[in-house]
C-alpha cells in the first residue's frame, strides 16, 4: 500500500523537505510578524517604528532561521557529494 503512494520509491530525501518545510514556515511566519507589526503601527498613525522587543525577537528568529538554512544546506550538498562518489 505504501507503494503506491510513493512511499519508500527514487530517493530518499533523509528528512531534509521536512527541515525546509520547518524554514519555510518560520520565515513565513516571521515575515507576517515584521508586515502585520509595521502596517499596524503606520494605519494608526505612527510613521517611525520604535525598537520593540517583538521585532528584536523576530528579527534574531530570522538569523536563527538563515544560519540553520545553512546547515541544512551544508548537509544537502555533503550528502549528494558522497552519493556521487559512491556512484
Amino acid at each position: 500500500m505504501a507503494e503506491k503512494a510513493g512511499v519508500g520509491k527514487g530517493r530518499s530525501t533523509g528528512g531534509f523537505s521536512s527541515k525546509l518545510l520547518l524554514l519555510a514556515t518560520g520565515y513565513s511566519t516571521t515575515i507576517y510578524i515584521s508586515t502585520h507589526f509595521v502596517l499596524y503601527e503606520t494605519q494608526i498613525g505612527i510613521n517611525r517604528i520604535a525598537y520593540d522587543p517583538i521585532l528584536i525577537v523576530t528579527s534574531l528568529a530570522n538569523v536563527l532561521l538563515f544560519v540553520y538554512l545553512l546547515k541544512v544546506l551544508y548537509d544537502i550538498a555533503i550528502r549528494e557529494r558522497r552519493k556521487s562518489k559512491l556512484i
